[in-house]
């Protein structure tokens, strides 16, 4: 049995090569009984990939795709967040910074941890952290990456006055 979620997968990592062609600006219209009708003619901004080579060689890249061994987990540091900067609105304090970068194979930044006077208050996904803070004074955060393996990356000191 095709699924077409693992083509589009091979083709998201492959590319056109051999395998495929990508068609775009045209209209797909789906029928009843599942098959799709391409129209070059009207632009809908649709698009459809064709394949080029015979299904039981693309399937094979597949299946070679899907079991292939998985790397093993860089235990590298991430770099330190760089570029903090904040903004204050009532009580919230939204801190942003600039994404640490992951080079090595096998390993990709995946959070950050934020930590207030040494104590974690939260972790973001992203490169912006909102919080409440009400106390007021001087306060010390430091933001870490985290990469996939869990490994910490130096901390970044941002005090907010």
């Amino acid at each position: 049995m095709q699924s077409n979620d693992q083509w589009a997968l091979h083709y998201a990592i492959r590319g056109e090569s051999n395998n495929y062609k990508a068609y775009t600006n045209g209209k797909i219209t789906l029928l009843e009984d599942g098959v799709c009708i391409w129209d070059p003619n009207i632009d809908r901004k649709q698009g459809h990939i064709q394949k080029n080579r015979e299904d039981d060689l693309i399937a094979a890249e597949i299946d070679e795709l899907m079991i292939a061994k998985i790397p093993d987990f860089d235990t590298t540091p991430p770099t330190a967040p760089k570029n903090i900067s904040h903004s204050k609105k009532d009580s919230k304090l939204t801190l942003y910074w600039d994404a640490s970068l992951e080079d090595t194979k096998g390993s990709w930044v995946v959070a950050y941890n934020i930590y207030l006077e040494d104590e974690l208050v939260g972790q973001a996904y992203g490169t912006k952290y909102t919080g409440d803070y009400t106390k007021k004074g001087k306060k010390k955060f430091e933001i870490r990456a985290i990469n996939a393996s869990g490994t910490l990356s130096k901390p970044s000191t941002y005090i907010v006055k």
